[in-house]
């Protein structure tokens, strides 16, 4: 399983970090995501939890859905706010 964490950075169960994002202005694309997830192997996975915001959330299950993997946001209808709180807590 993967976890998404703050500035799109992904930490598998196995400690490796991966990075999904561009560093450049705006959301990265689907296109682009589906890329980096063939590139640094997380096909591998069944299913991954993505911390960010919902935009990006939708646009990495859509990326993960291509190949079959299933994403979870488990801060699923929490503003932006509450999303920051609940990443200072847990």
């Amino acid at each position: 399983m993967a976890s998404c964490r703050p500035r799109n950075r992904c930490k598998t169960t196995t400690q490796r970090s991966a990075s999904l994002a561009q560093l450049r202005p705006g959301l990265v694309s689907v296109e682009t995501l589906s890329r980096q997830i063939a590139e640094q192997k997380l096909t591998r996975f069944a299913h991954v939890e993505a911390i960010a915001g919902r935009e990006y959330v939708s646009r990495a299950a859509e990326a993960f859905s291509h190949y079959g993997i299933a994403v979870a946001d488990p801060m699923i209808g929490l503003k932006i706010g509450e999303r920051l709180y609940w990443l200072t807590e847990t």
